[in-house]
């Protein structure tokens, strides 16, 4: 299975930054809007997989191309898993990553618990139906908001404990080689050598 030319069904300039970094070799990654095609999804599903799903499956109708999407986000222990599948629109609608961060912050403000994941899942759509590829990644949620880093989404509040920094200190490079994501889309990358 090696297709050239896959579809990404991502509007997200910072994860599209990611899957270019991570699938670099035997074929070239094409965004929905550079394959100049109108799309958008409502989230609807109620799990990453559902959400992942109906992303592939809606690009590879409209484009005819094997096609990939993933849906992620951050589960915390002490909110019982919330903000999950809605951690991109947690909160109040037109908040920024930032306010969705501080709101979050907010929520387990002085709780002592404060285990936490990110969790991705990759769907692959093309002619033999839609496979999946997952990464989790844990770590713990800082006190408050790194104000210095390069990180996106609730990156400023994600500490690595083997690394002991927040995925918004570290490089995109030390940060792919271990998130949730990098380690989705190199089982993917595995799929579609085999």
């Amino acid at each position: 299975m090696n297709p050239t030319k896959l579809a990404l069904a991502s509007n997200n300039q910072h994860k599209i930054f990611e899957f270019k970094k991570i699938l670099t070799t035997g074929f070239s990654l094409l965004t929905a809007k550079e394959l100049g095609l109108d799309f958008e999804v409502e989230e609807t599903e109620s799990t990453f997989e559902g959400n992942a799903r109906l992303k592939s499956e809606h690009l590879y109708k409209i484009s005819g191309m094997p096609s990939i999407a993933d849906d992620s986000g951050i589960c915390v222990s002490a909110l019982d898993g919330r903000p999950g599948v809605y951690s991109a629109r947690y909160g109040k609608p037109g908040f920024t990553d930032r306010d969705r961060t501080e709101f979050l912050l907010e929520e387990i403000k002085g709780n002592p618990d404060r285990d936490a994941y990110y969790f991705c899942c990759i769907a692959f759509t093309d002619g033999n139906g839609t496979k999946f590829f997952t990464g989790k990644c844990k770590g713990l949620l800082a006190e408050d908001y790194d104000e210095s880093g390069n990180g996106f989404g609730y990156d400023p509040i994600f500490i690595y404990p083997p690394l002991g920094k927040r995925f918004s200190q570290i490089s995109p490079e030390e940060k792919s080689k271990v998130s949730h994501r990098g380690i989705a889309l190199r089982e993917f990358a595995k799929f579609l050598k085999d």
